[in-house]
Parts: structure tokens; sequence; C-alpha cells
């Protein structure tokens, strides 16, 4: 099956192609499939116009210039390729237009392919368009192109269980459910985890909760256990991170804290090496129960065990009591509880730990989950040449 996949941005500096899209693809290619990804690397200039293999992958980096000229270069790349199945990753700007041209193409009899949509985020109401700041105009667009793609996609892959819902209730006829996996092979040398003291780990971007439940967080866990320690990694540079800092640094002087900022991805399982546990706080909102969080994948898939706030995708991945422990959204006192009750017994976190990444190495691999998007491809196909046009009702699907 020839297979073309497209996003709104480039492949360097955010999560979506390179965490989601591109294994995905590596995936299918290793399951004998011709896979080419088209971006339009606006976020990554020095990649304009260059063309490269990714173990079996095309990837297609357009040239860069106006937004007009750069969708037209989309177009010519994807359907330069003849593919019999485009799969748009993100229902927004440029990806959301080459959905929305291709369908009509399809409308007119110009191109007669499978229209896939792929969502790992909500961007509508709540959700991201609001807390990335977009200007007005932009947010109605991206907003819209969210709507008109889940209604019109032959069939949607989306990463959280609660973007399925919001798919079926806007009206989309197949939806399947495919979380963000681990490839076993990075984690198949784990360093020795011998942590001096009890530590914690978080990595954050501060999206999922705000820099006062920080503070709110560990104050306990430091009463507590004086000497256990936390490694925060992330995104703490900007400035939820900078106020972060110097709220802990105000309230817990004596707390040992670590900032390690951006963690390249090759180097997680070191640092899961280096803590007992890990957290996930999250607030109830939108975002957080849309997402599917990548790091908590990896981070079960290091072996660590893992206390996180019982919202979305979280339940998807963790067991509570057997992998971790799930506390109440936004109870900042349940989770510091909870990441006590695991410092204080490291055997029972190690063997929660291993359980966890047990768990991730036989349910959330990618070769493992691409198996569901074949299916939903295959699924669409039939679909398709049945009735190309009108979409049947009462034909919806969610699949794990």
């Amino acid at each position: 099956m020839r297979v073309t996949m497209v996003g709104p941005f480039g492949m360097r500096t955010r999560g979506t192609m390179w965490r989601r899209a591109a294994p995905i693809a590596r995936a299918l290619a290793r399951r004998d499939h011709q896979v080419t990804v088209v971006v339009p690397p606006w976020d990554s200039p020095r990649d304009a116009g260059r063309i490269w293999e990714d173990d079996g992958v095309r990837i297609v980096n357009t040239p860069i210039g106006h937004p007009a000229r750069i969708l037209g270069w989309m177009l010519w790349e994807v359907l330069d390729g003849h593919p019999d199945v485009v799969h748009i990753f993100k229902p927004k700007a440029y990806a959301g237009f080459v959905l929305q041209l291709l369908w009509h193409a399809r409308q007119l009899g110009l191109w007669h392919g499978r229209l896939i949509l792929d969502a790992d985020d909500w961007e509508g109401s709540g959700g991201w368009n609001e807390r990335l700041g977009y200007p007005a105009p932009a947010r109605w667009l991206f907003a819209w192109q969210e709507r008109w793609g889940f209604r019109h996609a032959d069939a949607l892959t989306v990463a959280s269980k609660w973007l399925a819902a919001q798919a079926h209730a806007l009206g989309a006829q197949r939806v399947a459910h495919v979380p963000n996996g681990v490839d076993p092979a990075m984690y198949s040398k784990r360093p020795s985890r011998a942590p001096d003291e009890p530590t914690a780990l978080l990595l954050t971007r501060f999206v999922e909760f705000t820099p006062a439940q920080l503070v709110d967080i560990w104050s306990p866990v430091h009463a507590r256990l004086p000497t256990a320690r936390l490694i925060v990694a992330g995104d703490t540079t900007g400035d939820p991170g900078r106020i972060a800092r110097r709220m802990m640094a105000a309230a817990l002087p004596r707390a040992h804290v670590q900032w390690r900022g951006l963690v390249p991805f090759a180097d997680i399982p070191s640092l899961c090496a280096q803590a007992d546990v890990a957290l996930f706080p999250a607030g109830a909102h939108r975002i957080n129960r849309a997402k599917c969080p990548a790091r908590l994948a990896d981070v079960m898939a290091a072996g660590l065990a893992v206390v996180a706030a019982r919202i979305g995708e979280h339940e998807t991945y963790v067991r509570h009591g057997e992998t971790g422990l799930l506390v109440p959204p936004g109870d900042d006192q349940a989770l510091a509880d909870a990441a006590i009750a695991l410092l204080r017994d490291r055997p029972q976190a190690q063997r929660m730990g291993e359980a966890g990444r047990r768990r991730m190495m036989t349910r959330f691999t990618w070769e493992r989950l691409v198996e569901t998007v074949e299916d939903i491809y295959n699924g669409a196909k039939r679909r398709h040449q049945a009735r190309p046009i009108a979409l049947p009702d009462g034909e919806g699907i969610q699949e794990r």
C-alpha cells in the first residue's frame, strides 16, 4: 500500500511528527508499505527542500515561502506519489488545508484515494488554541478545520479515548484509538538504578499543572522525607518554568531539587535510572483529557513506577496499584501522599516499575499499535469503494 503522511510543520521541533507520525511510518514500512512523509518545515527552515530516508520512510520537506506556495508544493508532493492513503496528522493549518483540498478533488473525480485524519490534541474551545494565544482569526480557523476534518475524513486515528468521544459526537463514522507507543530497542539496555536517596522525576512542559502546584506537591514530601530529591526536566526555561524555579527556591530553600532543562530523547532511559518514581500531576481540563503523554509511556517503558492524576490517557497506561498509583486530578496533597508512600517503599516502587515496563512492552509497542492503523486503512478502503462520497450512519467503531 502506498501511504503518504502529511503534517502541519517540520520533523524536528514539535512532537507530533517525530514522536507520533514518524514511528507509525517506520512501523508501516517494516510491514512492506511504501511510506512518504510530506511536511512544510517553516519551523526548521534549514530543512527546506531536503529529502532523506529514515528506516525505509521517505521524508520530503517542501520549500518554504509564501503560504500559498507552500500549500501548492505540499499538494504536488502528495499527488506525485499516487498514494492509496493520505494520512493527515493534525487537522489544522497546512495539513488541514491539504485534507480539505483532497476531499473536494475526490468529490470532483480528480483523485480517488482514502483520507485518514490523526488527532493527538484538542484545538477547539478549552484546548491548544487558547493556551498558545493565537490571534482570534487563527483560533477560529483551527477550530473550524478540526470540526470539518472530524466530519469529512473517511476514518480517524486518535491518541485518546476523549478525542474518540469528541469525534463521534461531531459525526465521525470510523474512529480508532491509537495511543502513543514505545520502541523496545530504545530500552533494551537499561542502566542500573541505584539512586543514593529517594528520588522523584518530573518531566514537564508546565502545561498540565501550574508552578504553584509544584510547591504544593513537593512541600509535604520534603517535610516528611527531608532527604528526598526531585529532578525536574523539560521546558524549565520558559516563563512557567522560571516562575516555578523562583517559587520553589523561595518556599523550599533547603529542598534537594535539580533543574535539568530539556533532555535529549535518547537520554531518557539513563535519566529514569536516577529516580525511583515519576510524577505526572494534571488538572481537570480539556488539554489533559485529550492529550496522550508520550513522556508517560517513556518512563514506564524505562521501568519507573508512576504517580499520576487519574485523567485522560493516564488511565490507559497506568494500572492503579500494579504499575503505579492514580489520584484525583488537581489533588496535590493526594499526589504528594502517594509519592511519599512509594519513596518510602522503594522495593515496591521497583516492582511497580518492572510491571509497568512489561505492560508497555506487551501492549504499547508501535509494532503492535500499527496493526490498528492498518485495520483503519483497510476499513476505509472497503467503505470508500462502496460509497466514495456519502458516509453511512451507524458504522462507527472504537478500537484499543
